[in-house]
């Protein structure tokens, strides 16, 4: 499913839902290929999907979680631990095969026995992923894509957290994913730092999950998606030898032991010359595990070297300054996208407002499923002008975008509004940083009060001269919504 180019100007719950429901959708197609034993890149790319589905519940939750609660996140997260384990044997598995052409045939013999154990060991965790996907991933693929298909929103509320744009949800998280990596990369000083370079590797995936929907949208994130691939990259290497060291010491201790045990019965049997003795002697594995502990740690030095050259000690000073404009760009296309007002049902036109300045509208709705495309002609003083505007959400914060248009392309277009129109004019009264907006309906017995603020936080306190006409505030009111007008006419 693709995602709409105005995704950034929708309202947050609905585009966090679109960004889930396409990340489902790979989720879905990766698990399909899970049943290709041909596919080298099956497993891999099916814990990615599961991790960006993931990233995305985890970031927005404010907004999805009327659709995504606790125990379906709790499930989401135990089949990503079922694939843990097959997906680090596999990377073992791999990397040893790639070791074997540069190691001598007596340290290939180590390197075989612990190919061995770890291929099994990898039967094994298959066939536990498998079982934990067939328990639970039908039903569970299922309930998601529900879920995330609808949600309702609140018609009238003073809560701005559900009619945000998804500019501005995103913006709010991408700075605190960039702060939370700055921190966490600081805290990683050496190459033993396990548990802070982790850390940093699962932060630079989840802020790269979280940028990927605007890439194309926004402009500079491709750069900052394809450094924080490197990191994540770096860091893995890095963390692939952290995991990989205990299993190859566990390995080594356990060969000794055994190796131990062969040749001392092979010398009871033969004494230490004999040709049991020496037969076993050539299949000593611990030559070849030291050889392969020895490259691991070479490993993981060597990416510890490239995160430090850069990412720490200042190095990433532009990446960090480039990201944190991203995050103002996101926050400059929430705020310019915002309509902030309050509405109030008059009881009649305000004798006061009749010598401010005023512009006659007529304005039209062109139908539509998803969004309201609004065409307006304004006369002020003779002069006219035409507009073309888009408008989603409910309540005191919508989406609004406007641009001003011919009237060549207004009188096109606006046969096509034909029983959705309004026709009124508008007063405007100024009160110190306010102006109050007083439209008199000339197709309707309707005064109706407005007035744009700016911000949520802004509680307009009406003049005296208006407050004896306020029959009651309709902000978000379905009924007073010009739209709803509009479509009542006649």
């Amino acid at each position: 499913m693709p995602l709409p180019p105005d995704l950034l100007d929708l309202p947050a719950p609905r585009g966090a839902r679109l960004v889930a429901l396409e990340r489902l959708d790979y989720l879905l197609e990766a698990r399909v290929r899970l049943s290709h034993p041909e596919d080298p890149e099956r497993l891999h790319d099916f814990r990615v999907a599961l991790r960006r589905l993931r990233s995305v519940v985890r970031a927005y939750r404010t907004w999805l979680r009327t659709s995504i609660g606790p125990g379906m996140t709790d499930r989401l997260r135990r089949l990503a631990a079922a694939s843990g384990e097959s997906r680090d044997l596999e990377v073992h598995i791999a990397w040893l095969a790639e070791q074997r052409a540069t190691l001598t045939p007596r340290q290939r013999v180590g390197l075989d026995a612990l190919a061995a154990q770890l291929a099994e060991r990898k039967t094994a965790a298959d066939a536990r992923l498998d079982r934990a996907i067939e328990r639970t991933f039908p039903r569970l693929g299922q309930q998601v894509h529900q879920r995330l298909s609808r949600y309702d929103a609140p018609v009238d509320t003073r809560a701005e957290v559900a009619d945000i744009t998804f500019a501005a949800a995103m913006a709010e998280r991408a700075r605190a994913k960039v702060a939370e990596l700055r921190l966490s990369l600081e805290a990683v000083h050496e190459s033993t730092d396990e548990l802070e370079a982790h850390r940093a590797r699962i932060v630079a995936k989840r802020l790269r999950y979280l940028l990927e929907p605007v890439d194309g949208i926004i402009p500079g994130v491709r750069p900052l998606l394809e450094r924080l691939r490197e990191l994540q990259d770096q860091l893995g290497a890095l963390h692939d030898a952290h995991v990989f060291a205990p299993a190859l010491v566990a390995a080594t201790s356990a060969a000794v032991g055994e190796h131990a045990r062969r040749e001392s019965l092979a010398v009871v049997a033969g004494g230490s010359k004999g040709r049991a003795a020496r037969s076993v002697h050539a299949k000593d594995p611990r030559p070849g595990l030291i050889a392969l502990g020895e490259r691991v740690r070479v490993r993981g030095e060597a990416a510890f070297a490239r995160v430090r050259d850069g990412w720490l000690e200042g190095q990433a000073a532009q990446f960090f300054t480039d990201a944190d404009e991203l995050a103002a760009a996101l926050e400059a296309r929430g705020r310019a996208a915002l309509e902030i007002e309050r509405k109030y049902l008059l009881d009649k036109f305000p004798a006061e407002a009749e010598a401010a300045p005023v512009m006659e509208i007529e304005q039209g709705w062109i139908p539509g499923e998803r969004l309201q495309e609004r065409l307006r002609r304004v006369t002020t003083a003779g002069s006219v002008r035409w507009y073309r505007t888009v408008k989603a959400g409910t309540g005191a914060v919508r989406t609004e975008i406007e641009e001003e248009t011919t009237r060549e392309i207004f009188e096109a277009m606006w046969p096509l509004t034909e029983s959705r129109r309004i026709h009124k004019q508008r007063h405007l009264v100024k009160d110190g940083d306010l102006t109050w907006e007083i439209d008199h309906f000339l197709d309707r017995e309707l005064t109706l009060a407005e007035v744009e603020l700016p911000s949520v936080e802004v509680l307009p306190v009406p003049p005296e001269w208006l407050q004896g006409h306020i029959v009651r505030e309709v902000t978000g009111a379905p009924e007073y919504l010009n739209y709803n007008l509009a479509r009542r006419e006649g």
